[in-house]
């Protein structure tokens, strides 16, 4: 999935158990970027710039971090 707009994301809508998503991001983040909390299981924040990419995991509840890449 890629990810245009600069806002945080705090939270993803949550997708059947097993679902595997890649967000690959064209912009800058304005702040946080991808936020570690609520439904995010994270290894911390991503303050993402173009190219860098997050492979998450869904239990059917959260979202687990698998990987990311910075470029």
């Amino acid at each position: 999935i890629y990810i245009s707009g600069t806002a945080d994301i705090t939270s993803i809508i949550a997708a059947l158990e097993g679902r595997r998503v890649t967000l690959i991001f064209t912009g800058t983040a304005a702040t946080n970027g991808v936020v570690d909390g609520s439904n995010l299981k994270l290894a911390g924040n991503l303050a993402y710039t173009p190219d860098d990419s997050l492979t998450l995991l869904s239990d059917g509840t959260n979202w687990f971090e698998v990987s990311r890449s910075v470029n």
